[in-house]
C-alpha cells in the first residue's frame, strides 16, 4: 500500500541494546510534513492531519457544533446532559425551556 505524500518513515537509532534497536528499528514512525508532529500509528497521524485541512467529520446530534475527533464528540455529548426540551419543527434538544422558546422565535418564527 502506497503511503499518502504527507507521511514519511523515520526510524530511530541511538545507544540501545540491539534487540531494543530491532524493535525500534522495525517500527514505522509517521511525520506530519507541515509540523513537528509524529507518532507511530499511521491513524494518530492521519487525526492529527485534520488540524491543518479543517475536516470535522463528526457532529453533535444535538446542536450544530462539529469535532475533529469522535473523542472530542463524546466528551461534548455529556456537556447536554438531560435536554428535555426538543423543537418540534427540527428536533433539535434543549435543557431549558426558555432556550427552546428563543429558538423557535428566532429560527422558525414563519412556522410557530
Amino acid at each position: 500500500m502506497d503511503v499518502p505524500f504527507f507521511l514519511t518513515g523515520v526510524v530511530q537509532g541511538g545507544s540501545q541494546s540491539s534487540s531494543q534497536k530491532f524493535l525500534t528499528a522495525n517500527v514505522r514512525h509517521y511525520q506530519c510534513h507541515l509540523c513537528s508532529y509524529s507518532s507511530i500509528y499511521k491513524q494518530a497521524l492521519n487525526r492529527h492531519y485534520r488540524i491543518h485541512t479543517g475536516e470535522r467529520p463528526y457532529k453533535c446530534e444535538l446542536c450544530p457544533q462539529t469535532f475533529a475527533q469522535k473523542c472530542n464528540m463524546k466528551l461534548h455529548l455529556q456537556r447536554h446532559g438531560a435536554c428535555p426540551y426538543k423543537c418540534r419543527f427540527c428536533n433539535r434538544i434543549f435543557r431549558h425551556g426558555e432556550l427552546l422558546h428563543e429558538h423557535v422565535r428566532q429560527e422558525h418564527a414563519e412556522s410557530a
